[in-house]
């Protein structure tokens, strides 16, 4: 993974902020557009983004996971610390509700994976480790302090 630090993010790249998701990802992915084949730190203030994904995150708060049809899906901490995931395919980060904190310290992480079932974990406002399940039909448990 390459770190370029930069002064300004580059346009129609997505920024995430508040919950919300502003602008717009128009390009298209070719299979060598792997989310964190290249962060961008953006000014000085400990911000990220994913150069060929766009979206504004917390630098050392991202993760890649490679799910079983050979697609990617990244899970970041956004600067409103609340965790986000984009996979290809989906042209917006996706907002998975809580808030994640202390990034670099495996707070956004993949906890275990087994084909499509695997949990993402990040650590609470309360210090704690929470686990989010997703299960192979593709719905989420929801965030929780115990493994399931």
């Amino acid at each position: 993974m390459k770190i370029r630090k930069t002064v300004a993010l580059a346009a129609g790249t997505l920024m995430l902020a508040g919950g919300t998701v502003v602008g717009a990802q128009t390009s298209a992915f070719a299979e060598e557009d792997v989310p964190g084949d290249e962060l961008v730190e953006v000014g000085s203030n400990g911000t990220c983004t994913y150069s060929n994904w766009g979206g504004r995150f917390l630098c050392k708060s991202n993760v890649k996971l490679k799910l079983p049809n050979g697609t990617w899906q990244a899970f970041v901490i956004g600067t409103d610390n609340r965790p986000y995931t984009k996979w290809k395919g989906n042209m917006s980060w996706k907002n998975m509700g809580g808030k994640c904190y202390k990034p670099g310290q495996r707070s956004i992480d993949v906890e275990w994976t087994n084909g499509w079932n695997f949990a993402i974990t990040c650590i609470g406002g309360d210090g704690n480790r929470w686990y989010n399940e997703r299960f192979t039909s593709g719905r989420w448990s929801g965030w929780d302090r115990s493994r399931t």
